[in-house]
């Protein structure tokens, strides 16, 4: 009988134990559990791990890149079109080139030559500077 009584009491105290262990479990499963940190050895080995990953992957397609046209001033216009005539160029044919109207065409030359950018060889054939 008195084994009995022993045997019954060890029994409830592991049970005890046990409720204890669960309700611990039960606890820590609604908190976000924390994670140690991973020893050197096992971070070196990610970090082959992941250098032999970049090497063999692929490369990335890059989109293309589409420029816009930017606007070229007036001014600009007609000084590269200065710039790239070698002999010379005529008001005339300025405005045929440029789209340019006379009045506007005579007033840029006059800028251009003020600014030094382009020189005058003779009447109305413009070089550049």
């Amino acid at each position: 009988m008195k084994q009995l009584k022993k045997d019954l009491q060890a029994i409830s105290n592991i049970l005890k134990q046990l409720t204890k262990k669960t309700e611990t479990i039960a606890k820590s499963l609604g908190k976000p559990k924390k994670t140690k940190p991973a020893k050197k050895a096992k971070a070196k080995a990610v970090r082959k791990m992941k250098a032999k990953a970049t090497r063999k992957a692929k490369p990335k397609v890059r989109a293309k890149v589409v420029k816009k046209a930017l606007k070229v001033s007036a001014s600009g216009t007609v000084l590269t079109l200065v710039r790239k005539s070698r002999k010379g160029i005529g008001v005339a044919t300025l405005r045929e080139k440029s789209g340019l109207e006379g009045r506007k065409i005579n007033d840029i030359v006059h800028r251009l030559k003020r600014e030094g950018k382009i020189k005058a060889t003779g009447r109305g054939i413009y070089v550049k500077a």
